[in-house]
């Protein structure tokens, strides 16, 4: 009825000011009185997904668990259930049985429909990786997670982001230097610790460019010291070593996209409830 769906709006409207405002329980009753209005799943579907988020942001995970279940029934949104999935997932090991989540987001990646996701799921494994300490298969997560990426910018930065870190901590300042960089053009001020970010990369570009001219130098001074033959050996083979580099490709320590430049922050609706993109991912940077 018409009185029905004006309380159901109004209700929705408070909720969504609430939200904006970062008041997340004082959202939660209002629109469970929405919800209670819908009859079918496919109605609430959209609802009990926030409700899972806000619970999630309020600290009850259980019940966040319970939503995002609710929510992939009746469902026809795969993004808003393979977010559902992603985050109950998460949320139920609760960093305790790492092993039993990376097997299963390993069956999430197999999966053919999540062919889009593809970047999230390498991200999640590479988190639980570098808990474990093993940096090296966090790297290589991280490599896919950007070689898969297809339009989620901001995953794909999350991800330069993450390798940037590592090499930073091994002191590997020039591949630090080109993830802090690709990762710069896809993120807004908004962005998780964008100004540490936006610092370091200019910081670290500074640093790379010096440390380049010091090699060459140091290079010159060593050509300058060599016999003829010796310099004609040592170009011979450098030159030999480029060729075979440029056959293998780049390799799993590269990995600057070159269509970073390209990619383009992606724009949230300003109301929350009709953003597929905010429904989908959620407040969760």
């Amino acid at each position: 009825s018409f009185i029905q769906n004006y309380d159901r709006e109004k209700e929705l409207v408070h909720a969504d000011y609430l939200i904006h405002q970062k008041l997340y329980s004082e959202a939660i009753p209002h629109i469970q009185l929405a919800l209670e209005s819908y009859k079918s799943n496919k109605k609430k579907a959209r609802y009990e997904y926030v409700l899972a988020q806000l619970y999630q942001k309020t600290g009850n995970n259980a019940a966040a668990v319970t939503y995002y279940k609710d929510s992939e029934k009746g469902n026809s949104n795969y993004d808003m259930i393979f977010n559902a999935k992603l985050n109950a997932l998460k949320l139920s090991s609760n960093n305790k049985d790492t092993d039993k989540e990376d097997k299963l987001l390993a069956k999430l990646i197999k999966d053919s429909k999540n062919i889009d996701y593809l970047d999230q799921l390498y991200y999640e494994r590479a988190i639980i990786a570098k808990n474990k300490k093993d940096i090296k298969q966090a790297s290589d997560f991280l490599a896919l997670s950007i070689e898969k990426s297809t339009t989620n910018t901001k995953q794909k930065a999350k991800s330069y982001v993450m390798l940037a870190e590592i090499f930073y901590s091994k002191e590997d300042y020039t591949l630090a230097q080109e993830n802090y960089a690709a990762a710069l053009p896809l993120i807004t001020p908004e962005f998780a610790n964008y100004t540490v970010i936006a610092k370091r990369a200019n910081v670290l570009t500074d640093l790379v460019n010096q440390l380049n001219i010091i090699s060459k130098n140091d290079s010159l001074l060593k050509l300058a010291n060599l016999s003829p033959e010796r310099m004609e050996r040592m170009l011979y083979d450098q030159a030999v070593a480029s060729v075979e580099a440029q056959k293998k490709g780049n390799g799993p320590k590269a990995i600057v996209d070159k269509f970073a430049q390209n990619d383009k922050p992606q724009n949230d609706a300003k109301w929350y409830f009709y953003s597929e993109n905010a429904k989908s991912i959620g407040y969760n940077t």
